[in-house]
């Protein structure tokens, strides 16, 4: 205790823990591990209460009794570990019955958080840091709880780490309080992803219309993403007996937004094919549409094709999308068309190409993941999906679109892939 005479007949000063902390290289010298200032009186009679240290050190204790924390000091030379009786609770102790070693700590120390406790202490002596972590402790009744560690490193005389001391904060309530936030954050998700799901399939079909004398299959796969529904759509629609309106489209983004404007272009095009069965024309008043939307910060393109039954021609437009994939036989070709620009930039009609279709034939529509990965080019991406598809001609097209799906590379996109093909023994 050193004394320092603040009023007559009041004793104050530093009262240091039973302990020092072992300076290693100096046997005769070490730092105090952790000093707390105290009062006491030689007056009973004097108001003590007057004084502003009256009562410091109950103060302190009722501060850590309140945070739910106890100290605790660690000798790093003989690896002796002090816990006060706060601290021996936090760990399922009865007092003094902590066997007062590093090596007895962590063995208190949940088996799964161990070597990162270990790891983490000693970098942080290592490197003279402020130490704090959370774990687990098993208590001697077999219950776990959690504990957060905070530490300071004591330094010897020559500047060098002698051992550490710190607080050990009962964050039980913590943890339950992020698990019930936790628990509350996934069920919105699955709330999410439930309404998510069923707006995807009120809006992508799940079945195609049959059309005489032709296969035609669709498939849309979500992006592995929590708001996973994007912007991608395919849509067959019978116009006329012998007409059948084929769009495949993407709408940049993802979730609510970007579906709703897919659904917004997949019934507009119906709509204007209705009234004027023309692929550059329902594209053309597509993009007046979109630009009425406001949609500033989405980018839609998209294909529009009227397959003709008389004829066995396809007739296709495109703003900004892939082209179209011919499998006739083994060989494999892509629509001859200029490229053009999404709905947002078209300025004029787009140009149409025609494609006739042999009995075998099969035209599919894709998005544009299906040809494009981060490492490679675009040439390579068409090549790819080319052989797929020529490897795939003799499969179901619903088989067809599955492969395709899965030889794609979607990660964070959303794709989707429709397939029609003109029956072996067609009629006409």
């Amino acid at each position: 205790m050193h004394d320092v005479d603040r009023d007559p007949g009041v004793q104050s000063g530093v009262a240091a823990t039973d302990a020092r902390l072992k300076d290693a290289r100096n046997p005769h010298r070490g730092a105090r591990c952790l000093e707390l200032p105290v009062t006491g009186t030689t007056n009973p009679g004097r108001n003590a209460p007057n004084d502003g240290a009256f009562g410091l050190e109950q103060r302190f204790r009722l501060a850590l009794e309140a945070g739910g924390m106890g100290t605790w000091e660690w000798d790093v030379a003989s690896g002796r570990v002090a816990w006060d009786e706060a601290m021996e609770a936090r760990y399922g102790f009865a007092r003094g019955s902590f066997a007062g070693t590093f090596d007895a700590f962590l063995e208190l120390v949940h088996p799964e958080d161990v070597e990162a406790a270990r790891a983490r202490i000693f970098n942080s002596l290592r490197a003279k840091q402020d130490l704090r972590y959370e774990h687990r402790v098993l208590w001697p009744n077999g219950e776990v709880h959690w504990i957060e560690g905070r530490g300071r490193v004591v330094l010897g005389t020559d500047g060098e780490p002698v051992g550490m001391i710190g607080v050990g904060i009962d964050i039980d309530r913590r943890k339950e309080t992020e698990e019930a936030f936790r628990l509350l954050h996934e069920l919105e998700r699955e709330r999410t992803r439930t309404a998510i799901q069923v707006l995807q399939h009120t809006l992508v079909p799940q079945d195609l219309p049959s059309f005489t004398g032709y296969e035609i299959a669709g498939r849309y796969r979500s992006a592995d993403i929590e708001a996973n529904i994007g912007g991608d759509w395919y849509d067959a629609f019978v116009l006329a007996p012998d007409q059948l309106l084929v769009t495949i489209g993407d709408v940049s983004g993802h979730g609510v937004l970007a579906a709703r404007t897919m659904a917004k272009m997949r019934h507009a095009s119906r709509a204007f094919a209705c009234e004027d069965p023309t692929p550059s024309t329902v594209l053309y008043r597509l993009a007046h549409f979109f630009e009425r939307l406001d949609r500033d910060e989405e980018m839609v393109t998209t294909v529009v094709g009227i397959l003709d039954r008389s004829t066995h021609t396809f007739t296709l437009s495109t703003a900004g999308h892939p082209p179209v994939l011919l499998v006739s036989g083994s060989a494999t070709s892509y629509a001859a068309l200029e490229p053009s620009p999404p709905l947002g930039a078209l300025a004029e009609p787009p140009r149409s190409c025609s494609i006739e279709l042999a009995p075998g034939d099969t035209i599919v529509l894709y998005s544009d993941v299906n040809v494009t990965r981060p490492t490679e080019s675009l040439d390579v991406g068409f090549d790819r999906l080319a052989h797929a598809a020529a490897a795939l001609r003799r499969e179901p097209p619903s088989t067809m679109c599955e492969r395709l799906l899965d030889e794609c590379d979607a990660g964070l996109d959303d794709a989707c892939v429709l397939v029609m093909r003109r029956s072996a023994r067609a009629s006409g």
